[in-house]
């Protein structure tokens, strides 16, 4: 900054590598094995297109075998940088981006009010800030490994309650039923997701999707055993496998079958 601003040196600022690019990037390392097309998309949403989280992930993945296993690791070393730049945020911005992080998809302008207590004029710093800093790229995270960071960086105690804060939001809002009894689950709120996920198995039902509909009560059933409401808990376990005995491998189906018998 203060050789850019003696007139020094000019920036040039980078934008990511798109999917195009990142497969001709991959092609270019000859490596056996490596499926560039493949690889290409799911690299651009991991590493948001960053040549060095690129390759990093890469290397990672190969030594450790789980490139070929399908899957993208997380460098400790990206993760370091990471967590460095996120270091430099102010105190507004930080709070956002772990806000954003919290709320997932759901993030927005109104839930971001909301949630911090601030108008919206008052957050158009911290957000821009977001933005230059490549951590959000207007209401996304710039890339999954940004995402991880921020989410890591949340003490337990202070996620739970911004998940409560959010179900609520949500509920209020008329929010996804699914979305919103996972945040009331990663609260802790088992009695709050039973609802939530009820909802969800109705909507997957009515839209003829049944085996999604069981899932969700299946998922309703252990939160309403895990408060202690055994009888609501076989009800429920007793719809999920009317649901999945429809739709489901005979697989899924049996194991519930057996626990209601028992």
């Amino acid at each position: 900054a203060a050789l850019e601003e003696g007139g020094l040196l000019m920036a040039v600022t980078l934008a990511p590598l798109d999917a195009a690019a990142l497969a001709a990037l991959i092609d270019s390392l000859q490596l056996p094995d490596l499926d560039a097309e493949r690889l290409a998309g799911s690299l651009a949403a991991h590493t948001g297109g960053n040549p060095l989280f690129v390759l990093e992930t890469i290397k990672q993945g190969l030594a450790s075998g789980a490139l070929h296993a399908g899957e993208l690791p997380r460098p400790a070393s990206v993760a370091a940088l990471i967590e460095r730049r996120l270091a430099q945020l102010s105190p507004g911005a930080l709070a956002l981006a772990r806000v954003a992080a919290v709320a997932g998809v759901d993030f927005d302008i109104a839930l971001a009010e909301h949630v911090t207590g601030e108008r919206v004029l008052a957050l158009a710093d911290p957000w821009r800030e977001l933005q230059s800093a490549q951590v959000l790229q207007d209401t996304d995270f710039a890339h999954d490994l940004v995402a991880e960071a921020v989410l890591r960086a949340v003490p337990d105690v202070f996620a739970r309650e911004l998940h409560c804060t959010v179900a609520r939001w949500l509920t209020e809002h008329e929010g996804e039923p699914a979305r919103i009894a996972k945040h009331w689950l990663d609260a802790g709120n088992d009695a709050g997701a039973v609802e939530a996920l009820e909802e969800a198995a109705t909507r997957a039902r009515t839209a003829g999707r049944m085996a999604e509909s069981g899932r969700f009560l299946l998922q309703a059933a252990q939160a309403s055993e895990r408060t202690g409401e055994a009888d609501r808990a076989f009800e429920l376990t007793f719809a999920a496998a009317d649901a999945l005995s429809l739709s489901a491998p005979i697989d899924e189906f049996t194991p519930l079958a057996e626990a209601l018998e028992q």
